[in-house]
């Protein structure tokens, strides 16, 4: 076989295996916010006992109830919840468009009898099928977990106000541990959601017209209130913590990727192991070119 012809075969079997939506799983190092990225919806580190200091287009954040800091959380500081309070964010702009991504690293202390949301954020939109963009203002998300493990996202657009819910199976975030948990949502032109655990995908469905979280020109007027940890009803409280909380609108990508080990002059192995390659995901071909083209496993 020639080379050309190799990196042919090579090249389309890594595009049949990457996930649509280019997404990047690589999300195991913590992440700062970017204030010069206008996709940016909201991102809380929780860090340093400070439950306020939100990036993105924030009015303002208020702490409910026994919300309270969490020292040592993820990543040196978490949001802590026993499921009689939240953090309230009021954004200072509208979510524009269709695309949504949600994530944040969560360890949960026990299952809700019912729902504890990780994002709660309710739609203004009234019950009638017919779009009144006096009425319909405010688009709504939510990312939770049920009381069997199960991961669920949930949208309401303005247009017909109803909603589209995405599942995982159950027991799809365990408990006692921190895992990180993300919802995908895209519309046109390739209506797709997908549910993630640390990087896995759980669930991955299409959506049609009329679903999702924007249809056409039913665009959000006015900017709505979401609550980390609980709904505005505060009846779907979670138990145990949040950390590492993002919403995006543009770009699917989890965390940055460690790539230092690329730099032939970094001081550090090249890894062989866990995180790079899950042991679900070996690599199904190896050629370490050292002189010959005779691949090493594969």
């Amino acid at each position: 076989m020639t080379m050309r012809r190799l990196a042919f075969v090579l090249s389309a079997v890594l595009a049949a295996a990457a996930p649509a939506g280019a997404v990047d799983v690589a999300f195991w190092g913590e992440s700062a916010a970017d204030v010069k990225d206008e996709g940016l919806f909201l991102q809380m580190g929780f860090d340093g006992g400070d439950l306020k200091n939100a990036a993105g287009p924030v009015a303002s954040v208020e702490v409910v109830g026994d919300a309270a800091p969490l020292p040592g959380g993820r990543f040196g500081g978490a949001l802590k919840l026993s499921g009689r309070g939240a953090v309230k964010v009021t954004p200072s702009a509208i979510f524009p468009g269709g695309f949504l991504c949600v994530e944040a690293w969560v360890r949960l202390d026990r299952y809700p009898e019912t729902t504890a949301h990780v994002v709660f954020r309710p739609a203004a939109v009234d019950g009638d099928a017919a779009y009144n963009p006096d009425v319909d203002v405010t688009k709504g998300f939510a990312l939770s977990v049920d009381a069997r493990g199960a991961l669920h996202l949930e949208t309401r657009n303005c247009f017909y106000g109803s909603a589209t819910r995405t599942s995982s199976p159950a027991g799809a975030v365990p408990l006692n541990r921190w895992v990180h948990v993300a919802g995908v949502s895209a519309v046109f032109p390739l209506g797709m959601r997908r549910l993630y655990v640390d990087g896995r995908e759980v669930a991955s469905v299409p959506i049609a017209w009329g679903q999702g979280l924007a249809v056409s020109g039913d665009e959000e007027r006015k900017p709505g209130p979401l609550w980390i940890g609980n709904s505005d009803a505060g009846d779907a409280g979670l138990a145990g913590a949040i950390d590492q909380l993002r919403i995006h609108r543009r770009v699917f990508r989890f965390q940055p990727r460690d790539d230092a080990w690329t730099d032939p002059g970094a001081k550090r192995p090249v890894p062989a192991g866990p995180p790079h390659f899950c042991a679900e995901h070996a690599p199904a071909l190896v050629l370490p070119l050292d002189g010959d083209a005779k691949p090493a496993a594969g």
